[in-house]
């Protein structure tokens, strides 16, 4: 057991899991669709991290924490005239009195005091901002408090998309409530560039509304411990309104308009035919592979694939390109003479949205404040330690200090040379 904890105590330990755990995280971040923070292996990390942290603080917070509630009085004048920072001061009052001087000048130093007594000896221990101290302590427990709410986040936390049109609504996984999208608007500046995307929400709860909410970027809405995010915007594609021009090759007077949604069909008038949209893409390109995809979601370079059938018989197929209609592709296996052309394409915006619990959240802003708490403990509020022995001799008493400080030991110094000048000064 004691070989397990002086391996988990281990700084070479601690710093190395830091240093994991940190690369972990910037690859979580970096690639979030792989979902690292909640595989088993990243938060059997931060668990092993955990474990490392608080064995180092309970291996040097407990003895720490019993020599400030009781000093232990190992120290003689001998062995504190042989650390660096020892005063002596001699004077010809006696014990009490030097001694109680000493104490004075202490605490008009704001130290607090406690003293032991022996035959012909005070011992005098007095520390200041003895809380000081404890900031590393502090830092620790604030970094357990932030592992606890990481691995409380990756057990039990999830993320989910949401894409609605406007009057559309959608389930909350794992929520037990809907949200319906009222509204959807793109903000853009002068140039056109894209400057805020807002949506009206109303939460529907058992089928009935309880709150309506316009969110926007970096400003969720809250509802029973799940923020909904805006998180991007598009266009419903899958439900795209596609305005065909249609005409006899040899009669140019013919030309028709006929309007057909992505995955849907429709009669040509004073036809036969039927025109489905077979595939639609919003940026028509073609991989190395020979395969038709799409760049992007953005309505660069729409195109159609349309399939005409009479009686049930495809007799013609042909991609249809908006902003190249030069370039249509007809393949026809029964003459019909006509010619296609994508005047237009109209897609209802589509407001995309990211639902997230994250229950560890609270937990881990809390673990930050403790954090910079601890830090502020142990740079601002540093703490000191005075130790003295008083002895009576002959006639003469004298007063042997010495300190301690992690930080300011110039004014540790100068509380030790004020405290021995006290003494010294003593007159019977």
């Amino acid at each position: 057991m004691n070989r397990l904890v002086r391996f988990l105590s281990s700084v070479r330990l601690a710093i190395t899991l830091f240093i994991l755990v940190t690369i972990a995280s910037i690859l979580g971040t970096l690639l979030p669709r792989f979902y690292l923070y909640r595989t088993p292996a990243y938060l059997a990390l931060l668990l092993l991290f955990a474990l490392s942290i608080m064995a180092c603080a309970l291996t040097r917070s407990l003895p720490r924490l019993r020599r400030t509630l009781k000093p232990s009085w190992d120290w003689t004048a001998e062995s504190l005239a042989a650390e660096p920072e020892s005063r002596t001061a001699g004077t010809g009052v006696g014990l009490e009195a030097a001694s109680g001087a000493l104490r004075a000048a202490l605490s008009g130093r704001r130290y607090r005091i406690r003293e032991e007594r022996r035959d012909e000896v005070v011992l005098l221990a007095a520390r200041r901002r003895t809380w000081g101290g404890f900031g590393a302590d502090v830092v620790h427990a604030g970094l357990l408090v932030i592992l606890a709410g990481a691995i409380l986040s990756g057990v039990a936390g999830w993320r989910t998309d949401l894409s609605l049109v406007p009057g559309g609504s959608a389930d909350v996984p794992s929520a037990g409530f809907q949200v319906r999208l009222e509204a959807f608007r793109t903000e853009t500046y002068p140039d056109g560039a894209v400057k805020d995307w807002k949506s009206r929400l109303t939460v529907l709860d058992g089928g009935a509304p309880v709150r309506t909410e316009t969110i926007e970027v970096n400003h969720p809405l809250r509802y029973k411990g799940v923020r909904i995010y805006q998180s991007g915007y598009g266009w419903n594609w899958e439900e795209a309104a596609l305005v065909l021009r249609v005409r006899k090759r040899d009669d140019p007077s013919s030309e028709r308009l006929l309007e057909v949604r992505t995955g849907g069909e429709a009669r040509i008038p004073g036809t036969e035919l039927t025109v489905a949209a077979a595939r639609f893409v919003p940026d028509f390109v073609i991989n190395a592979r020979n395969e038709v995809g799409t760049r992007s979601l953005e309505p660069n370079n729409p195109a159609v694939l349309i399939e005409a059938e009479k009686g049930g018989r495809t007799v013609l197929s042909a991609w249809l390109f908006a902003n190249h209609p030069e370039f249509d592709r007809i393949r026809e296996r029964v003459e019909t003479g006509l010619a296609f052309e994508l005047l237009e394409v109209r897609a209802d915006p589509l407001s995309i949205l990211q639902a997230a619990f994250d229950p560890g959240a609270p937990f881990i802003w809390f673990g930050c404040a403790v954090l910079m708490f601890g830090l502020g403990l142990a740079f601002y509020w540093p703490s000191r330690e005075i130790r003295a022995a008083v002895t009576a001799r002959r006639g003469r008493t004298e007063a042997v200090l010495s300190g301690r400080a992690p930080k300011a030991r110039e004014a540790l110094t100068k509380d030790i040379a004020a405290a021995a000048e006290a003494v010294a000064q003593e007159r019977s």
